[in-house]
């Protein structure tokens, strides 16, 4: 069952060697640093998994994901920290350019467990649109 996480709220601030991106929801990301790329670092949080009536949170996808040297569709594969086997990439989903999460070894592949719509050259460019789960 797919459901839509309420969008992201973000704050924008500048420091001398980058930009920091902070921002807080139910579903957020929150970068380190910025880069042509993309961001150097992101953290998914306050994803939410309902299945069998319970709403729990989605451990597989929250977490702090790195920016890798691998690149899918054009922009950077992401890896996460804690579970070098999830990763986030760029994909176009049934016609929608979205930023995925998903087992690595489907990058480049529409086989994902969640979707943001995003035409950014990195996650965190994904601002204010929700997940989609």
């Amino acid at each position: 069952t797919s459901s839509t996480l309420p969008p992201c709220v973000w704050t924008l601030t500048e420091t001398k060697e980058a930009t920091h991106e902070v921002f807080q929801s139910q579903a957020a990301l929150r970068v380190t640093s910025t880069g042509r790329y993309g961001a150097g670092m992101v953290r998914v949080s306050g994803v939410m998994l309902h299945q069998n009536g319970v709403t729990e949170s989605y451990k597989g996808i929250n977490g702090n994901y790195e920016r890798s040297e691998d690149m899918a569709n054009g922009r950077a594969v992401y890896i996460k920290t804690s579970n070098p086997s999830t990763a986030i990439w760029w994909a176009n989903k049934a016609e929608t350019i979205a930023w995925v999460v998903g087992p690595k070894a489907s990058i480049g592949t529409h086989d994902m467990w969640a979707y943001v719509h995003s035409m950014g050259f990195g996650p965190e460019e994904a601002s204010n649109r929700p997940w989609v789960v």
